[in-house]
């Protein structure tokens, strides 16, 4: 009986009470997302007509896919932008009020055509390269758009925690005892006028 005791503490001394939980949210944000993305496939989307002054204008055709996404290695401030990178805490999140998150991209492929009246048809704005044999190659222009913000579970790998050692937890406020698996989130109430 004694022994089997001794085994059972030294594996949560080892992996704590919420590793499985950090290690499930940890392999959502590196493979699970990329796998619903991955899922939509492409697509292509046509514009209305458009109008100006009584005048017919340009209709476009937009062919789209969705490639690699990106996560922020660390959480950030909600107020950062792509060229200022303010690494936040969740004390900070805590204080403020603020959700602890980090911030998603993606990577999007994409052609437009553009209608032609003469050709009757949607010629690419960009037009194609063409190969050795002579066969037409599609030119695509990439992007890496910001696709959401996705809330940081507290010891994450995408936790600025992440194996930091208890003086540095305690340096900045945190708690040496929280083994992590909560999430800093606001909640936002919007009254409705009936």
């Amino acid at each position: 009986g004694g022994e089997a005791w001794l085994v059972i503490e030294a594996y949560f001394n080892e992996n704590g009470l919420v590793r499985q939980q950090l290690e499930s949210f940890d392999d959502f944000m590196d493979i699970s997302i990329q796998e619903v993305v991955g899922d939509l496939g492409a697509f292509t989307e046509t514009s209305a007509k458009q109008y100006e002054h009584g005048i017919a204008g340009d209709q476009y055709q937009y062919h789209i896919e969705f490639g690699q996404i990106y996560s922020a290695k660390k959480a950030m401030h909600p107020e950062a932008d792509s060229l200022l990178s303010i690494t936040m805490y969740p004390h900070e999140a805590r204080l403020r009020g603020l959700t602890y998150q980090c911030q998603l991209l993606v990577d999007v492929r994409y052609r437009r055509l553009t209608f032609d009246r003469d050709a009757d048809d949607f010629l690419p704005d960009i037009p194609d390269t063409v190969d050795e044999d002579g066969k037409p190659v599609p030119v695509w222009q990439t992007k890496r758009e910001f696709l959401g913000w996705v809330p940081v579970m507290v010891k994450s790998a995408r936790c600025a925690l992440h194996e930091l050692n208890d003086q540095q937890l305690t340096e900045l406020n945190e708690c040496i005892y929280d083994q992590g698996n909560d999430r800093t989130l606001t909640l936002t109430l919007t009254p409705m006028i009936m």
